[in-house]
């Protein structure tokens, strides 16, 4: 960059770079503002100190604005410790989320493709109105810090309160509609992995569309899609995960309700735990557009806590008694009733024992 003029620019983040630039004010604000977000994701990437001379050489940038950067940074509520002649290093972040702090955490693709509001009614309503007048292509992902109007299955009232987290992922994958039932068991396998990495707490999947933990739920996925003859146009794949707060701020329905935070006994950093759910979802629907997605479909057998239960399923105002044996390769559950016959269900309410 040319050294004639210099330039700032304040992020969501509170980010301010010191720069010099030559080029358009339009154009060297975005350049600030990518350096900011990279600057983050060097430091939160980095598992030693990063040295200050090393950033302001890689950015074209004084050593003097780097720790004018950091102190914004600090501002913002980011613990970073500095050494002399070490460098600095992430301590720890503030429990924000923002749309600069996930693009940092995110995938590359996602740069420019993330809706981050503080309050909406539905993100997986808004997430439709997005990909329906095509935006979000590739990918795009819709977050809220609080919902008011959240849903899960049958239309049931999800309590969204701030410290959770409430996502819809928009992908357009090139598969059949017929392959599109697939997604939802891979939602699944990708949240309960990214809690069991992430928190080594024992996460579970109950058929559908549940992750529990210590048999409580903690998450909830709702799909969704716009489809055209016999192809996928794209998905929105919802996820309510409850996380930074106590359970006694949601409602269960007939599942006990628990928060990562409750069984962890501490917080998480939610943009990072986005993160791994966003990459796990994304791994395993490239594996379906390959047709090898075999592998998830039997990780999900394994986190399954239905298979192999006496289960109740309601259906249509009727309850039906039998065993869940299995699920088939669409994701619909295999039940032995206690007539010893065989049905297969792509939908219902399922509980445990004859209760």
């Amino acid at each position: 960059m040319g050294r004639a003029d210099r330039g700032h620019k304040d992020s969501g983040l509170g980010l301010d770079i010191d720069y010099y630039h030559s080029s358009s004010p339009g154009v060297a604000a975005e350049e600030a503002e990518k350096i900011g977000l990279h600057l983050l994701k060097v430091l939160k990437n980095a598992k030693n100190e990063v040295s200050g001379e090393n950033i302001a050489k890689e950015f074209g940038i004084s050593r003097t604005a780097v720790w004018k950067q950091v102190q914004k940074l600090r501002k913002a509520g980011y613990d970073i410790e500095a050494r002399p002649s070490r460098g600095y290093r992430l301590v720890s972040t503030p429990d924000q989320l923002t749309k600069e702090e996930l693009e940092v955490s995110l995938p590359p693709e996602f740069f420019g493709h993330v809706f981050f509001c503080e309050k909406v009614s539905s993100t997986n309503d808004l997430a439709k109105q997005m990909a329906g007048s095509g935006k979000f292509d590739p990918v795009g992902l819709v977050v809220a810090e609080e919902q008011t109007g959240g849903r899960g299955r049958f239309r049931r009232v999800w309590t969204s309160p701030r410290g959770g987290i409430w996502m819809s992922l928009v992908v357009r994958p090139k598969i059949s509609a017929g392959s599109a039932s697939r997604v939802a068991l891979l939602a699944a396998v990708a949240v309960a992995e990214a809690i069991i990495s992430s928190t080594s707490l024992p996460a579970r999947i109950k058929w559908p569309n549940d992750i529990l933990v210590n048999e409580k739920k903690v998450c909830g996925i709702l799909t969704e899609m716009a489809a055209e003859p016999g192809l996928v146009e794209y998905l929105v794949v919802g996820i309510g995960l409850n996380s930074n707060f106590e359970a006694d701020r949601v409602e269960a329905h007939r599942t006990p309700v628990t928060t990562i935070q409750g069984e962890l006994g501490r917080p998480i950093d939610r943009p990072k735990m986005i993160s791994q759910i966003v990459v796990g979802l994304l791994n395993g629907l490239a594996s379906l557009e390959k047709k090898e997605d075999q592998a998830l479909i039997d990780r999900w057998r394994e986190l399954s806590v239905t298979i192999g239960q006496d289960i109740q399923v309601q259906l249509a105002g009727r309850s039906i008694y039998g065993r869940a044996v299995d699920i088939d390769d669409d994701g619909s559950l295999m039940v032995e009733l206690t007539s010893g016959e065989r049905r297969t269900f792509t939908a219902g309410e399922v509980s445990f024992g004859d209760n």
